[in-house]
């Protein structure tokens, strides 16, 4: 009976609990699906998107980091250091690993969590960002993993960078002891944090910590640090601790490479929430107190909180202020020190990750913002005893607000006055019980002096100056005597007002020192002559102080910082030929200049400039060029393979149809390259090294070669006449043409100085080798001989009498068109670029492909352009990556199978070298390829303007905004810039940038002045900084992206003895963008159209030839006898028009 009973129990739950089973399968299936579209939506809207690693599921990270190869060697050690079984070592691992790894919810993140935070701080607070380098922040490539680096004044600073930041990015925070508490580890964790034992001395635990950092920071988790550890007690920042910045500098993880920037923040509040348990509170950490006044301070703080909606805002904690600094790549930092990191030992690796530390630290410090109430406590501060008449408090807030000015700190006055300023400062010190007001005069309560101190210490290192930075330099500064000052002051008197030949001392002093090298006098060009010999009777003032009192004064110290900055790239070595001009000036202006006076000038001048060179030094910027070991400088951008080739050497680096090579092989074929030129050749550094024939792989082991050897290559255009060929040639002096068998029978008697290289083996003749022969060299690679200012490209492009000018491009100009290329293409090691481009063209080589072989990725090389076998390499290579003008896009448009094509691995395809039409965009975009247009020149690199393809439909009609590296100004006639959306030329300016024209002083001097580019284009800037292509200013035709100048196809057709006269205009084309047409004044009626093409087929390439000749009877003038060009198209279109008819 009871079995019977038992079983229709069983009967009647079963199928009850099974559905109930089923709906909270099916409802747990579907609430994570849809948290997973939710969050892809989420990361989709971010500047950068969400990291992969986050959306794992906590088990496997934790099981990735406990099977690391660093953690399983330690568990080793442990295992045979202790006794214990490896299993139980484990175990300890893998709690120490849960405690670490997150649960990232991005629901809660960017929902409840956002709005609770938001809630919060709101609440408390009215927030401000002071100074703002989000855009710089927005520039930083999505492949980059982002760091910020802060100081700790409350625990608010996590709610309000997520708060500033939630927009850009997800953000994750180390966490202390107090996250443990419940509910908060929960909180802490579906947020992404990670929660640190900081009193932990466990080797083993240190060292998983470490690695999951740095899994973090190489998956793309974007990190915030506070490198004080915890909270500030007294408002100074607390000894440093860099051990999270030494995981994330040091950071790597088996297949992963991403540069790591870290972002400086600064914060500072009216009043903080701890403020009273900071200051008053006996000084033990979390840890060291008990759970149970954790307790009571938690339930005290939310008692309060909830009567603050109650309150009057001015009753509440004031203002919440933050300052973003300016962004440092540590890639780019380290080439700036010439080291790798991870090639140092642990001690030199230290030494530079805590100089990264100080200069970060000295950025955070840089952009603590300062608020009034800050100024009215360290006016207080500085006289405890005294009672200040508001008038006095106000003169002397007024005096500290001018010195935080003067050393450059932001500042925040809530937008209203000093004096309502001030009014609000005492009205919250009051109200915390800090300062008494009573009578007009302000005094400090009883026993709140160190409540002062707390928010005068935050902005303390604005007003307070630098000390030497060692007891020898402290020394040296008070060893200039009163003899050398007396002598100092008696020269300046006299040589300060004196003219010689109407030239005034400091106007002599400016000349020596822009004149004393082409460096300088390059550095200092375009800039306003008056202002710059301002400059320098000050900075003369401030370092004759320097030497009276010992120490730096507030302008000293904000010219230290600002010339510290990365930014502004001041060598080091600059202060020395500071000193010698200043002496060169006083030797031709002080009447009793000798040996004595020098000394004494010298004498006064050194422990300023030794403190600015410290300053200098220590904020870790490059030393100069020609002396720094090892670095960049010294190696060029073979450093680029180089590095791929120790990292990843059997990575592609480089296919052909015909062939392929590793960055290994790529490495060692062009060093046996440079080695063959130098020892059989004699080819050394500045020697010129020719090119002629279509792409392929030898042209890149050819340019790393002249690269390591400083030579400089010529790429030759095939296309060129015979003739014109051989002028280039011969212009350039080559000692040596690397030639293909298509064009080896043109170059014998084009080229018959040079030693001809033949690409293919074969029979050879006279001075002629083989490719494979000029590798044939005993012996070890040859060291590197070309340097970063090197020169390594001469790129011809036709000038405007036809002649063609040999642009430069140095190895540093590659390197920074590099930059911003992969800026524009979000470039990284895993894409796949595919060239078509002719490497004669400079964008053939630098847009795309030597960017990719800079972060390690692969390059397919095609020896030409056809659209049916392109089409078959997209397929078949599956690149990620290309570059094709408007033409060859309108040929694949063209093909029978175009929509059956699958062009599917393309993230985009760069193209430029003319106004490309929206409906190509949109077309190409239709088939899921989106195109992203570049703007440039050969003297650019090419890249000055690039859109990216987020920005393609923001910016549609424009060329994008200006590169990373490139600055672009709209300018009229007399160099000026133009205000928004009026038209002038567009000038360039920036590192990538050639350096001159080859032999031609002339068209450098004209073309770069004041350090900018004229490119003869015109464009606008639209509201948002984009910029659009109207025109041209010279009349340069661009047919199916090649360049074809008028005046040189009209000094050809003049050469011929039947044309009078002629003049060529572009008129528009369906399928080459326009053309060149011509309209030719004849001498005698013989002469005819065919004897014109004949002579024009020897003496100019066939795509500069024009599409159509007509014959008049004059060209049209002006009333300057100038020909009239305007009336010339009409008449051209009017030809056009009648031979349609």
């Amino acid at each position: 009976m009871e079995q019977t009973a038992a079983s229709s129990v069983v009967d009647t739950l079963f199928p009850w609990l099974a559905w109930t089973a089923i709906v909270l399968l099916v409802s747990w299936w579907a609430i994570r699906r849809w948290e997973a579209r939710l969050a892809a939506k989420q990361s989709f809207k971010l500047k950068f998107p969400l990291s992969p690693m986050v959306f794992l599921s906590r088990r496997l990270v934790i099981e990735s980091l406990v099977q690391d190869e660093e953690v399983q060697a330690a568990m080793q050690r442990r295992a045979g250091e202790t006794g214990q079984s490896l299993a139980r070592v484990e175990r300890g691992v893998r709690r120490q690993a849960y405690e670490l790894v997150p649960a990232f919810k991005a629901v809660f993140y960017f929902s409840i969590g956002y709005w609770l935070a938001r809630m919060l701080l709101l609440t408390l607070y009215r927030v401000r960002l002071v100074r703002d380098s989000r855009d710089e922040y927005a520039k930083i490539g999505r492949d980059a993993t982002v760091v910020l680096v802060m100081n700790h004044r409350s625990n608010v600073d996590v709610l309000l960078v997520n708060f500033l930041l939630a927009r850009h990015s997800a953000v994750a925070h180390a966490a202390g002891e107090w996250a443990r508490l419940w509910p908060l580890h929960h909180l802490v964790r579906l947020a992404g944090n990670y929660v640190v034992d900081r009193d932990s001395n466990d080797a083993l635990y240190r060292l998983v910590l470490k690695r999951y950092v740095q899994m973090a920071v190489t998956h793309g988790v974007h990190l915030a640090i506070f490198p004080e550890g915890s909270l500030t007690r007294d408002g100074r920042l607390r000894p440093l601790s860099f051990g999270l910045l030494n995981y994330a500098a040091t950071a790597t993880w088996p297949g992963l490479d991403r540069d790591v920037v870290f972002l400086p923040v600064g914060f500072s509040y009216d009043r903080i929430p701890e403020q009273q348990g900071l200051v008053f509170d006996d000084s033990r950490e979390f840890s060291e107190r008990g759970k149970l006044y954790t307790l009571f301070a938690s339930l005290r703080f939310v008692f309060r909180f909830l009567r603050l909606p109650f309150t009057r805002r001015e009753d509440r904690f004031g203002w919440a202020s933050a300052s973003f600094g300016h962004p440092v790549s540590l890639r780019r930092w380290q080439r700036a020190r010439g080291i790798d990191l991870q090639k140092l030992s642990a001690e030199e690796r230290r030494n530079h990750v805590d100089a990264l530390g100080r200069q970060l630290i000295g950025d955070v410090m840089d952009n603590i913002p300062v608020r009034p109430i800050h100024l009215v406590a360290a006016a207080l501060a500085d006289d405890p005893q005294r009672r200040w008449a508001r008038e006095e408090l106000s003169e002397r807030v007024a005096e500290l607000k001018a010195a935080t000015d003067v050393a450059g700190a932001p500042f925040w006055d809530g937008d209203v006055d000093d004096a309502t300023n001030l009014e609000e400062a005492l009205h919250l010190l009051v109200h915390i019980g800090a300062v008494h007001v009573s009578a007009g005069d302000v005094a400090i309560a009883d026993a709140q002096l160190p409540m002062l101190q707390y928010y005068a210490n935050s902005i303390a290192h604005y007003l307070e100056p630098d000390q030497p930075d060692t007891d020898e330099q402290a020394a040296d500064v008070g060893q200039d005597s009163k003899k050398f000052l007396a002598t100092v002051y008696e020269s300046f008197d006299r040589v300060q007002d004196r003219s010689i030949d109407g030239q005034g001392f400091f106007e002599r002093f400016y000349d020596a020192f822009t004149g004393s090298s082409h460096e300088v006098a390059k550095r200092f060009s375009g800039t306003d002559m008056v202002a710059q010999q301002a400059h320098l009777r000050a900075s003369l003032k401030h370092v004759v102080e320097f030497a009276i009192s010992g120490k730096p004064g507030l302008e000293m110290r904000r010219i230290a910082r600002s010339h510290s900055k990365a930014g502004m790239g001041i060598p080091s070595d600059l202060y020395d030929v500071w000193l010698d001009s200043l002496v060169a000036a006083l030797a031709d202006f002080e009447p009793g200049f000798d040996a004595q006076v020098e000394l004494s000038w010298r004498s006064v001048m050194a422990p300023g400039i030794r403190y600015m060179r410290s300053r200098y030094d220590a904020a870790g910027q490059p030393p100069h060029a020609s002396s720094a070991t090892g670095s960049v400088a010294d190696e060029g951008i073979v450093r680029w393979i180089d590095h791929w080739a120790a990292r990843a050497p059997d990575r592609p680096a480089l296919r052909s149809a015909h062939r392929s090579l590793t960055y290994r092989e790529l490495v060692d074929e062009s060093g046996r390259l440079a080695a063959g030129l130098h020892s059989r050749l004699g080819v050394d550094v500045g020697d010129r090294v020719a090119f002629l024939g279509h792409n392929c792989i030898e042209f890149l082991a050819v340019l790393f070669a002249c690269a390591r050897l400083g030579a400089i290559l010529v790429p030759v255009n095939f296309r060129l006449a015979e003739s014109e060929r051989a002028r280039l040639v011969e212009r350039t002096e080559a000692k040596v043409l690397f030639v293909d068998a298509r064009h080896r029978t043109q170059a014998l008697d084009e080229s018959s100085r040079c030693v001809r290289v033949l690409l293919e083996e074969g029979e050879t003749a006279g001075n002629e080798l083989t490719y494979a022969d000029l590798q044939h060299v005993p012996g070890p690679m040859l060291a590197s001989r070309g340097k970063f200012d090197s020169p390594l490209l001469m790129v011809f492009t036709s000038g405007s009498t036809g002649d063609p000018k040999g642009a430069i491009l140095t190895q540093s100009a590659l390197h920074w068109n590099a930059l911003n290329s992969r800026a524009m293409h979000d470039m990284t090691r895993s894409d796949h670029v595919l060239t078509n481009l002719p490497f004669f063209h400079v964008g053939g080589i630098n847009i795309q492909t030597l960017p990719a072989l800079q972060v390690g990725a692969s390059v397919t090389v095609s020896s030409g352009f056809d659209a049916a076998d392109f089409v078959e390499v997209v397929e078949r290579e599956r690149p990620t990556l290309t570059v094709l003008v408007p033409t060859q896009m309108q040929l694949l448009m063209k093909l029978p199978n175009w929509q059956a094509c699958d062009l599917s691995s393309l993230r985009s395809v760069s193209t430029g070298s003319t106004i490309v039409s929206q409906e190509l965009i949109a077309a190409w975009a239709d088939k899921g390829v989106p195109v992203v247009q570049v703007y440039g020149c050969t003297e650019s690199g090419p890249i000055a303007a690039h859109q990216t393809v987020e920005g393609i439909r923001p910016g549609w009609g424009t060329v994008g905004h200006a590169a990373l590296y490139t600055d672009v100004m709209v300018a009229d006639s007399d160099g000026r810039p133009m205000a928004t959306g009026a038209e002038g030329e567009i000038l360039l300016r920036g590192m990538n940038l050639a350096s001159h024209y080859w032999r031609d002083p002339e068209a450098t001097d004209k073309a770069f002045t004041n350090g900018w580019f004229h490119t003869g284009d015109l464009g606008y800037f639209d509201e948002n900084g984009r910029l659009t292509i109207v025109g041209r200013k010279k009349r340069l035709i661009i047919s199916g992206g090649e360049n074809v100048h008028p005046a040189e196809v009209e000094h050809v057709l003049e050469l011929h003895p039947g044309v009078r006269e002629a003049t060529v205009v572009g008129v528009a084309d369906p399928e080459w963008g326009e053309v060149p047409a011509a309209l030719v004044v004849a001498n005698d009626d013989a002469t005819d159209e065919t004897a014109l093409r004949e002579h024009l087929v020897r003496h100019l390439g066939r795509y500069k030839h024009p599409r159509y000749l007509f014959f008049a009877g004059s060209l049209p003038r002006t009333g300057l006898d100038k020909i009239a060009y305007p009336e010339v198209s009409a008449l051209v279109e009017e030809r056009l028009k009648q031979q349609r008819d």
